[in-house]
């Protein structure tokens, strides 16, 4: 592990890269609030889909065919409705990859979680809890792609492993780790393009 004196050295070496970055980043489009209706375009794991919503009497669900996201809810579902269901199979889906990913790394970094949930957060990935063991995970990393979920969960759980991090470095190195993410998350899917 690196000692604090490296770690500002690195920081220090990165300023310009960080200021330009950060500065690139708070620059960007903010995202539009979305309706969850025909037509919208919506992330998961690092790619767009666009939403075709359809109605039926049947069970509310989300599936992914091809390049769209299929939302099936009932014909008088509100806007409200419509996002829960979203948000639900965003979190189920999230919980599903996440204990994947977890498993292995614990494994490599030699920590154990005790509990694990998603949530939705408003200015951060994940928060570790070190008396706990319990970790949060942010709900928007079911927008980023697989690779960069990787380096956020890592991130999380190293923090959680050297107590030493927290908290005088850990905003930093989440910040570059994070800026990096978003910056190159937007060119990230080949796989699924808008037409």
């Amino acid at each position: 592990l690196m000692s604090e004196r490296a770690i500002r050295q690195f920081i220090l070496d990165k300023e310009k890269w960080i200021r330009r970055h950060t500065k690139r980043v708070s620059e960007m489009q903010r995202p539009v609030p979305l309706d969850y209706v025909t037509g919208e375009i919506h992330r998961y794991k690092g790619c767009e889909y666009r939403m075709r919503v359809t109605h039926h009497k049947g069970t509310v669900k989300v599936s992914l065919e091809g390049n769209e996201m299929v939302l099936n809810v009932r014909e008088e579902a509100t806007r409200e409705r419509r996002e829960a269901v979203v948000r639900e199979w965003y979190r189920d889906e999230l919980k599903a990859l996440l204990s994947e990913l977890i498993a292995r790394w614990e494994a490599i970094i030699g920590v154990k979680a005790n509990r694990i949930s998603v949530k939705q957060m408003k200015t951060i990935w994940g928060s570790c809890n070190h008396r706990t063991h319990d970790i949060n995970f942010n709900l928007l990393l079911s927008s980023l792609n697989r690779e960069k979920m990787h380096i956020d969960l890592r991130t999380i759980l190293t923090i959680w492993y050297d107590k030493s991090l927290f908290p005088a470095h850990i905003s930093v190195i989440t910040t570059i780790l994070i800026t990096s993410s978003i910056i190159s998350n937007a060119s990230s899917c080949i796989r699924h393009p808008i037409l």
